[in-house]
């Protein structure tokens, strides 16, 4: 006969947030098989991180819901909250790692092949900055509103998946004032790829934060630039439904 099984045994089952990390893996490998087409391996990338952003609107940000009540409670395969989420950050990490190695080592150079590219502003010729400096102040400057954090100014609601230049300076002066930092969100109404011109064949962009930053320094006329950092906020959006 055979021995009875221990159903609550938990090695016999396989934490279901792991688990989907791992069936997001598989989304990145499209993207990192040599037989997948150049374009094809950038939206297998794009989907990979877009399926992460809402694997922490919702599942992530329900075990961090579950941490804040304090509960101890063990999920199927054994594991507490606290343990599940130290395993998706270090799995997360190493994941997020083989895409960006992906990206820079072989969709981007694979998309240039295919006849696109991505430039930075000092890669164009005078023509092409006077052009884009012009766009800058009819179509940018006018609808940026930078966000000050420091004695008198409160950390500022960042939208969700909104993207962020963070700015962090000191005054003129060289006085190193504590915390001085502010923020510029990249406008969504706008589109982030820009044209560009630059003599060769092929279709030729820009990212438009790369030209905010360019111009960064016309926000905050009295204060000298440090660094401009871009960020993203990924917000907790699990959340309840009460039926009357």
């Amino acid at each position: 006969m055979k021995a009875d099984i221990d159903l609550s045994d938990p090695s016999l089952y396989i934490n279901r947030e792991l688990s989907w990390l791992e069936f997001n893996r598989r989304v990145l490998e499209e993207a990192q098989d040599p037989l997948t087409p150049s374009l094809e391996k950038l939206k297998f990338a794009s989907i990979f991180s877009s399926n992460l952003d809402e694997y922490f609107m919702v599942r992530v940000g329900g075990l961090f819901r579950v941490l804040e009540t304090g509960l101890e409670d063990l999920d199927p395969s054994g594991r507490t909250t606290r343990q599940q989420l130290d395993e998706i950050a270090e799995k997360v990490r190493n994941l997020v790692a083989e895409q960006y190695s992906c990206l820079r080592g072989e969709v981007l150079p694979a998309v240039e092949k295919a006849g696109i590219f991505l430039h930075s502003m000092d890669a164009l010729d005078k023509n092409e900055v006077k052009r884009l400096d012009e766009y800058f102040g009819n179509q940018v400057f006018p609808i940026l509103t930078p966000l000050a954090v420091d004695a008198g100014h409160p950390f500022p609601f960042l939208g969700n998946l909104r993207l962020n230049l963070m700015v962090v300076f000191r005054e003129a002066s060289g006085i190193k004032v504590p915390q001085a930092y502010a923020f510029v969100e990249v406008p969504s109404i706008l589109p982030r790829l820009i044209p560009v011109s630059t003599g060769m064949d092929g279709r030729h962009f820009i990212l438009l934060e790369e030209l905010i930053r360019r111009h960064i320094h016309l926000l905050f006329p009295a204060m000298e630039i440090k660094n401009v950092l871009a960020l993203r906020i990924t917000r907790n959006h699990d959340y309840d439904l009460h039926e009357n």
